[in-house]
């Protein structure tokens, strides 16, 4: 079931891809190969039974502070 994923996932990569490449869309093109690469690496990672750290973690580390910045100035109002 998840190697069916991985090849479902491959197909829609290069539809697009193709889609992309035939309207001249350069720079959408270079974001989507490199978001869906990203997606493909992680994917086999998990059949291949690896761990990866979440992504939202490094997400929280950034935000948190300007989250608790931005509640502080609005309870003080």
């Amino acid at each position: 079931m998840k190697i069916l994923l991985i090849f479902i996932l491959l197909l829609l990569m290069g539809w697009q891809l193709w889609q992309l490449l035939r309207r001249g869309a350069w720079r959408e093109l270079l974001v989507y190969a490199l978001l869906m690469s990203l997606a493909l690496f992680y994917s086999w990672g998990y059949v291949a039974g690896r761990d990866f750290p979440n992504p939202y973690d490094y997400l929280d580390l950034i935000f948190r502070p300007v989250t608790f910045f931005i509640e502080k100035s609005l309870m003080a109002l």
